[in-house]
């Protein structure tokens, strides 16, 4: 097996492992806590994912690049390492100002305990160097990390709750950050042990060379980021923990579904934009080819959920799935939508350098559905919030539509 496919199967793994870590433990703790606690701890989660963002900034992409090129050098490895960690540990203030300002809200100020425990898996993120293992292409050690830090998560909640029979939601929160901790630390220690790490001080100019660097991406990520991240906060301001605790519960399902196609993408991904550069043609016919495919088969599998939610919410949720069934029936179409408009995105505007193009129509839709989160969220509560997500997955599926007939078009004329 080429090392091209055993990354990609590393890859497949790692983010099998972030699915299967909220798969495993969410449902144990909405039984536990109930859904307004749930509610609580699935909210500072959601923070700290949106504080996660500001953290890692675009350096997921642009000190990788980086690094791929010069990956033979290890003094510039090592002091592009010590430039991310400054740079992070920069963007940690405006974090940090950003919880206290969150801490004006009062139904954020609620749970200001457990947004202080995120705050620690976010400063442990600053020393994360996914973005140098990438580099390197050591996507085993990653895996082999993430199977390791969440492994552990999991086995600690299962023994906290069965074993010492305790719910304590102060506690649970530590045991979530957990891998976070785990994985920064583990990781930072095999780079110091393969001698990758120097003793090396930033200059201001380093480090506002690398956020210049990143800041593209940073924003383009931002920008597609937003809109998800910012859904059940709002929901939280204006409905109360509970309505955010049933959000995320559906919520969990839906990214669950909808990652199955990141690995599929990341596989055709190079494939298609290789072939794209000797045969456009044909690149697009094996695009629009596999997103049938997955379209179709994302509509068969939502169906029986659609069908019989309170069937498939008892079985995730246990005794709590009555309160979570109608927002999992519609949470599942979302899906379906999602996968057409990542192949659109992914496999067939990017390869054929239609970058501006694709920014602009995922911009739309984040901006159509930050529109209407907070009224649809206030007089539809949950379902309402859910909408909002509906409201900006279909304006990005009708720009990636009107983009494909105007392909056609142009086809037709050339003919």
């Amino acid at each position: 097996m080429n090392s091209t496919k055993k990354n990609i199967i590393y890859l497949a793994i790692s983010q099998g492992v972030n699915y299967l870590l909220p798969l495993m433990i969410y449902p144990l703790l909405i039984r536990i806590l109930g859904v307004e606690s749930f509610g609580k701890v699935s909210l500072s989660i959601v923070i700290m994912q949106m504080l996660f963002l500001i953290v890692e900034y675009g350096f997921g992409y642009s000190a990788t690049r980086l690094v791929a090129i010069n990956r033979g050098d290890k003094e510039y490895i090592s002091k592009s390492l010590a430039k991310i960690i400054v740079a992070r540990l920069w963007l940690f203030i405006p974090v940090m100002l950003i919880v206290m300002c969150f801490l004006l809200i009062p139904s954020l100020y609620d749970i200001r305990n457990l947004l202080y425990i995120s705050l620690i898996a976010v400063f442990f993120n600053i020393f994360n160097p996914n973005w140098l293992l990438q580099g390197l292409e050591m996507m085993k050690l990653m895996a082999i990390n993430s199977l390791v830090s969440r492994g552990i998560a999991i086995s600690f909640i299962y023994g906290y709750v069965f074993i010492l029979n305790r719910n304590d939601i102060i506690e649970i929160a530590f045991i979530l950050i957990l891998p976070y901790v785990i994985y920064s630390i583990s990781a930072m220690g095999w780079l110091v042990a393969d001698k990758l790490v120097c003793v090396y001080i930033p200059t201001r100019k380093d480090v506002i060379g690398v956020l210049k660097d990143g800041a593209y991406f940073f924003f383009s990520t931002l920008a597609t980021s937003t809109y998800t991240m910012l859904t059940p906060i709002i929901l939280g301001i204006v409905a109360g923990n509970t309505a955010v605790g049933i959000f995320n519960s559906a919520n969990m399902v839906k990214q669950a579904l909808a990652g199955l196609i990141a690995p599929i993408i990341q596989a055709f991904y190079p494939k298609i934009n290789i072939l794209n550069q000797s045969d456009p043609r044909r690149a697009r016919q094996q695009s629009i080819s596999l997103l049938k495919w997955l379209v179709s088969f994302f509509v068969v599998i939502s169906i029986p959920i659609v069908l019989y939610p309170d069937v498939f919410a008892e079985i995730i949720f246990g005794n709590k799935g009555a309160e979570i069934k109608d927002a999992l029936r519609l949470m599942t179409l979302l899906p379906v939508l999602i996968v057409f408009n990542s192949i659109v995105g992914l496999l067939i505007l990017v390869p054929q350098g239609k970058n501006n193009i694709y920014f602009r129509i995922i911009c739309s839709g984040g901006i159509g559905c930050l529109l209407l989160i907070y009224p649809l969220s206030k007089y539809f509560d949950v379902i309402g919030a859910i909408w909002s997500l509906f409201a900006a997955e279909i304006i990005v599926a009708l720009g990636m539509s009107l983009y494909l007939i105007s392909l056609r078009n142009t086809r037709s004329e050339k003919k």
